[in-house]
């Protein structure tokens, strides 16, 4: 009996440590994207350069984005999303500072193409908003979600992520969130 106590004990310990190495898998993967970004809600056009795309983004909110520096960008995910990889932090913190005025501008309204086939275009009947994102790990956005859902359902005031931390206020009081054990007291 004690022999399997003493097992038991030695699986929640592996338990604990195999948990404690997901979070710091999850920490190092979302600390390498800390110079990304995903735009989303500009439809895919032929031949595009989404540095370009970028770069008219900027400019459509009053900032200058220049190729050097764009690190790397593509499409990713869906066909409406843009990752963009700039060359340093401060890079990515100039667009961000202005993605607020983004609010409630669709891709048309912003000049950027429709999609190019009739396909597409019917699809996409009714225009998205266009968006500035954190690019976030599978997790960390999982758990921003679920945030969402909360604020949603009023069960917290609000929610927020900033360099890929998620952010919850509750009863005036902000506290940064881990997981979703932490999110659900």
């Amino acid at each position: 009996m004690q022999q399997i106590e003493e097992l038991k004990e030695t699986v929640a310990s592996k338990d604990r440590e195999i948990a404690d190495l997901h979070t710091r898998v999850d920490e190092l993967e979302q600390y390498s994207r800390r110079n990304c970004v995903r735009i989303s809600g500009i439809p895919a056009a032929d031949n595009e350069n989404t540095d370009e795309v970028t770069k008219k983004l900027g400019a459509a909110l009053g900032v200058t984005i220049t190729t050097e520096m764009i690190d790397r960008s593509h499409r990713v995910g869906r066909p409406d999303q843009i990752i963009v990889k700039f060359t340093s932090y401060r890079h990515k913190r100039l667009l961000m500072g202005v993605r607020r005025h983004l609010k409630n501008k669709t891709a048309p309204t912003m000049g950027f193409s429709p999609p190019v086939s009739a396909a597409e275009a019917a699809a996409r009947s009714a225009p998205r908003g266009v968006f500035v994102n954190d690019d976030l790990t599978r997790q960390r956005a999982r758990l921003a979600a679920e945030a969402r859902r909360l604020k949603q359902e009023r069960r917290i005031e609000d929610t927020w992520v900033r360099d890929g931390e998620i952010f919850i206020k509750k009863n005036e009081k902000i506290t940064k969130v881990f997981n979703e054990e932490e999110l659900e007291k």
